[in-house]
């Protein structure tokens, strides 16, 4: 395995997770913020979604809505973690309900 030295130019990902004295994730760190805001907004759109579908898949959600299915059940789950969201029932054939906070 090749770890970049302090002081020479940085390669590869071993200066992006901190194998080196560098400082190069200040790039990455930077860009959180414009995610941050979309991620609020794509949550509130699927809360929205579920809010008037409560049987509707994490896939249905998706196609609806223009997201992946990936993403919207990583918004799923953090409304549930967050108390906004809620499953009853079983997987197959529950509803989603939408807590008040």
């Amino acid at each position: 395995m090749h770890l970049d030295m302090p002081g020479k130019p940085c390669t590869g990902l071993t200066g992006l997770m901190g194998l080196t004295g560098r400082t190069d994730n200040a790039r990455i760190i930077k860009d959180v913020g414009i995610n941050v805001g979309i991620n609020e907004d794509a949550g509130a759109r699927v809360l929205e979604y579920l809010k008037e579908n409560p049987k509707a898949s994490a896939r249905v959600v998706a196609l609806a809505l223009g997201m992946s299915s990936r993403q919207v059940e990583r918004m799923i789950a953090r409304l549930k973690g967050e108390g906004l969201l809620l499953r009853q029932g079983s997987n197959k054939s529950g509803t989603w309900v939408a807590l008040e906070k």
